[in-house]
């Protein structure tokens, strides 16, 4: 049975639009908005810095001796 695009997308709407997914998304951002007003010292979700992307050489080197 040939599957369309067209089918699969209205079966995709159709899930988002399901009262879960609304009040998910709805609480998401409610914390989204809330993590955004707290103290800027608090630890808030989004990209990581450059530089924690990579080990450094004290990540390394810091390693128990065997």
């Amino acid at each position: 049975m040939p599957v369309t695009l067209e089918t699969d997308f209205e079966k995709l709407v159709a899930r988002a639009r399901a009262v879960a997914v609304t009040t998910l998304v709805s609480e998401a951002e409610a914390t989204w908005a809330a993590r955004a007003t707290t103290s800027p010292h608090d630890p808030v979700a989004g990209p990581r810095p450059f530089e924690d992307a990579f080990p450094t050489f004290y990540q390394f080197s810091n390693r128990p001796q065997r």
